[in-house]
């Protein structure tokens, strides 16, 4: 077993000021217009379908967006209020589930599959409820079986029964205990031992009474089991289902095969406000006690590509490394959309990204959101700027530009100014204007005709006075 890496927990419910945010910042709304800016360049140069999202802000204000489009042949878009695939992030929802009923004494963290559950091919029975929980099990994943995706597919209206399920299951990829491996498998056996304990009821039902009416989730179903309301709609997802570099639209695909098949392990569909809601609930202690949630944060290590920025996994709950800073939440994937719900106990934030296309780089679009928050407090100060009168800049244009803009500033004293182009991770691209300067209103031209496609932002600083622009190059 490799070494575990274990959380700093302490830092859950203390208030952490070493970003020090303007409050001011927050109060006349420009992080709002900067997320906006970035989630559009976002979309202009990366050609995603749809991108639905929502970033709980430390002062307790939500940002919620949603760009591009629902269904791409009738051009409807994509808003706020639709429902999209949460697809793993249910996780979240089984494991919270297994942690109530075991802080209700129906269970214990070491006990077995064979104290709850008959024995299944190709399942070690051995097995304990936290092994499944923090995927340590060893347990083959259904969802890589070839025959299972085909079976699921070629019968798309069936509902599939967990039994079922683990029919698909092959042999082991290694003994219990000893390694990790992210399999599904584990929460499907994870919502038929919660059904086992609870007489009378479902995964669904207990979902819907523990913390979906609980905590005033609204827009949050659990597909197939529960009926959505007419009033709501569901986001068309798109897969590239003959790899013709076309995305296709399968919204004529019945849901029933996929998302039964996914049950436990990835059946909810929501908002990105509704998963910021409840991440917000569960991390501040809320839906789980505190000696809970530590288990649910004792964290494995995990090898997986950098690029995924998941570094670790605890009870339900991924651990990140995103623009060095943790995060916990999870990602997910099913097809037609993909999901990430992230949540920082430094930065004291929360962010749900929800995309209506398989397969979708959405980590790209998290670390840009997250750098959006962060990156000019600490690398130029941007929270911090001071307005001295004797100084302005007064706009840019064109905005957006190709590849040259005007940048317009004017003082009433003599005094050196520097104008300077940051990215939107807050790196120097360039130094455009640096000298002494008379009184009166002056034009600069920026060429950025060598830099990609992307948002920029411009600082300008005369003595103590900073002030800082925003514009996009569209090439």
């Amino acid at each position: 077993m490799k070494l575990k890496i274990i959380c700093f927990t302490y830092c859950l419910f203390i208030s952490i000021n070493s970003t020090s945010f303007s409050q001011d910042y927050y109060a006349n709304g420009q992080i709002f217009n900067e997320l906006d800016i970035a989630l559009d360049s976002l979309y202009i140069n990366n050609g995603y379908t749809g991108i639905s999202t929502a970033f709980l802000l430390p002062d307790g204000r939500i940002w919620t967006r949603a760009i591009g489009y629902s269904n791409i042949s009738t051009l409807e878009n994509l808003d706020t209020l639709m429902l999209l695939s949460g697809a793993s992030i249910t996780k979240t929802f089984t494991s919270s589930l297994i942690l109530e009923l075991l802080n209700e004494n129906f269970l214990n963290l070491s006990d077995s599959l064979y104290q709850w559950l008959p024995s299944y091919k190709n399942i070690d029975t051995t097995i304990t409820i936290k092994q499944l929980l923090n995927h340590t099990s060893g347990i083959y994943d259904y969802s890589e079986n070839v025959l299972g995706k085909i079976s699921i597919f070629l019968d798309p209206e069936k509902i599939w029964k967990p039994e079922e399920i683990l029919g698909f299951v092959e042999e082991p990829y290694f003994d219990p205990g000893t390694d990790w491996k992210y399999s599904n498998t584990n929460y499907i056996l994870l919502g038929m031992i919660a059904e086992k304990i609870i007489d009378n009821s479902t995964v669904s039902n207990e979902l819907r009474q523990r913390f979906f009416n609980k905590y005033n989730l609204n827009h949050t179903f659990f597909e197939i089991k529960e009926e959505i309301p007419d009033s709501l709609k569901i986001a068309h997802g798109y897969i590239d289902v003959n790899n013709d570099g076309i995305k296709d639209d399968i919204e004529f695909f019945s849901r029933n095969a996929i998302y039964s098949a996914a049950w436990a392990a990835g059946a909810i569909v929501s908002t990105p406000k509704d998963l910021v809601n409840w991440a917000n609930y569960l991390f501040n202690g809320n839906v789980i006690n505190q000696n809970l949630l530590d288990k649910m944060i004792d964290f494995e290590p995990v090898d997986l590509p950098e690029s995924s920025h998941i570094i670790g996994y605890g009870l339900g709950l991924m651990q990140y490394n995103i623009n060095n800073y943790e995060f916990w939440g999870h990602s997910g994937n099913i097809p037609g959309f993909t999901s990430e719900l992230v949540y920082s106990p430094e930065l004291e934030i929360i962010l749900c990204v929800l995309i209506n296309e398989n397969d979708a780089n959405i980590n790209y679009i998290t670390k840009t959101l997250v750098s959006t928050f962060t990156s000019f407090n600490t690398s130029i100060n941007r929270y911090e700027s001071k307005n001295i009168s004797n100084f302005e800049m007064l706009n840019t244009y064109p905005n957006p530009f190709n590849p040259l803009t005007h940048i317009v500033f004017k003082n009433s004293i003599m005094s050196n100014v520097a104008i300077s182009i940051y990215n939107l991770k807050g790196q120097l691209v360039e130094i455009v204007y640096d000298q002494q300067t008379p009184v009166g209103t002056h034009n600069v031209l920026w060429n950025a005709s060598e830099q990609p496609s992307g948002t920029y932002f411009i600082k300008m600083i005369a003595g103590e006075f900073q002030q800082i622009q925003k514009c996009i190059l569209i090439k």
